[in-house]
């Protein structure tokens, strides 16, 4: 299965097989990676495929999600064995892309809001908040975020005193590690 996923999003795809079983039969679901590293799908950890009423099987379908954690090409294994029905190999693949700018997220004059920001990768980093705009504030320049973990970022606006009622304000607010990681997130302020 070919996946082609953005850094910070996700993408799921269908795997099929046949149960040939005339019994309903429970078949176990395990990811494997050459190395032994965290891979970056995930399923289920069992699935329960119905008795097969003809010589022809029954189809049963697996939700595999892709989660990039770098930048790297993702390589793993999916299989799914019973002890009866036997056993289906399934080489993963992921190519991953840069991340996608996110928004806009609009924040009316004098007002806050949050951005949402996720580390994707497999370990704890230092992420960075910048905005191009003085018209833009972050509450806090940095955040040691836990791994695969969220984190809400603050981000107010108070427009430039030259700025009329009803015109928008545009800025960006970049996310950034020491590793090169950048997500860019666009912001408009309301006046």
């Amino acid at each position: 299965m070919q996946f082609k996923c953005a850094l910070g999003a996700t993408q799921s795809l269908r795997y099929r097989f046949r149960n040939f079983m005339r019994k309903a039969e429970a078949y176990k679901l395990a990811l494997s990676t050459k190395d032994g590293a965290p891979a970056d799908f995930e399923c289920e950890a069992t699935v329960a495929a119905p008795a097969a009423e003809s010589s022809d099987g029954i189809e049963v379908a697996v939700d595999v999600t892709f989660e990039p954690s770098s930048l790297k090409h993702a390589e793993a294994t999916l299989t799914i064995s019973s002890a009866e029905g036997g056993e289906y190999v399934c080489e993963l693949r992921g190519e991953v892309l840069p991340p996608r700018p996110q928004g806009p997220i609009v924040i009316k004059a004098g007002a806050s809001a949050q951005v949402n920001f996720k580390n994707v990768f497999q370990q704890q980093a230092e992420f960075s908040f910048v905005s191009d705009s003085a018209a833009f504030t972050v509450a806090k320049p940095k955040e040691v975020v836990p791994p695969k973990k969220p984190t809400a970022i603050a981000v107010s606006f108070k427009p430039p005193p030259e700025a009329a009622a009803g015109t928008k304000v545009s800025g960006k607010l970049t996310v950034s590690s020491a590793d090169g990681f950048a997500q860019l997130y666009y912001l408009q302020g309301e006046v």
